[in-house]
Order: C-alpha cells, then structure tokens, then sequence
C-alpha cells in the first residue's frame, strides 16, 4: 500500500512540475490551463501542383477534380466532386458551394444560387449583397 501511495505521490508531482499552465485573470474570476501550442503545419506555406498548374498558400488540399490552398491559416477549404475551393465564411451544397477571399465578408447560398460579400443576405428568391466579394471562390 505504501509503494502505491509513493508511486502516486511522485506521478502526480511529476506531471505538475513539468506541464505546462497559464493562468488569467479577468472580471470574473482566474482561470487556469494548460498551454496548447499551435499545429506548426497549419502556418507553413506550401506549394502543390495540379494540371500543371502551381497553388500556393497554407494548408492546401487537392483530389481528383482540383486544388487549391488557404491564403491565410484561418480559412478552411471545401472539396467536392466539382472541385476543391478554400476562404472563409464558406457555404456549401451539392448544387453550389463558396467561399469569401476575406473574413469580414460572408457567404450566402439560395439552390444554385450563391454570393459572398458585406452584409449578403436571401431575398425574394435571390441573393444580394451590399458590396460583392470579386475575389470570391464557386464550385458549381
């Protein structure tokens, strides 16, 4: 029973001297964890090819149908039978899929139809935007 206890003793100590914590403070009350270090892989750049075609950016995806890459390590990519597309703010069915070249435009998507820009939004069966995104993603 000792050699149990002892061998508690020392795991638990063991582990707490050498986790890694930060605490914070704010208006209610401290908070306490472990670090989680960033995925290292997430913000290397990277360069693929397809169809003799190069696409640069992070975290790049390529099947079958296409490739592409983020711009930035924040957006997320979609790949479909039509293709692969990667932004933000990214909608997606069967019929049409899209993603914004930005994080402050959104995208809205109405059966095939489908715009990314500020303030898009669905309206009489069709989708407007205050300010359209040119740089904007399709796979249709």
């Amino acid at each position: 029973m000792r050699i149990f206890f002892y061998l508690s003793f020392f795991i638990g100590i063991f582990n707490f001297a050498f986790s890694k914590e930060i605490c914070v403070k704010n208006k209610e009350g401290i908070f306490c964890g472990d670090i989680i270090s960033k995925d290292s892989n997430k913000l290397k750049r990277e360069c693929i090819t397809f169809e003799d075609k190069k696409i640069c950016g992070f975290g790049c995806v390529k099947n079958t149908f296409g490739a592409d890459c983020k711009q930035d390590p924040d957006a997320k990519c979609i790949q479909n039978i039509h293709g692969v597309i990667c932004g933000h703010n990214c909608e997606e069915n069967f019929l049409i899929s899209a993603c914004a070249s930005k994080s402050y435009f959104n995208c809205v998507r109405f059966a095939d139809k489908a715009k990314c820009g500020l303030n898009c939004r669905m309206k009489f069966g069709d989708v407007f935007c205050d300010e359209e995104d040119v740089n904007a993603k399709y796979l249709k």
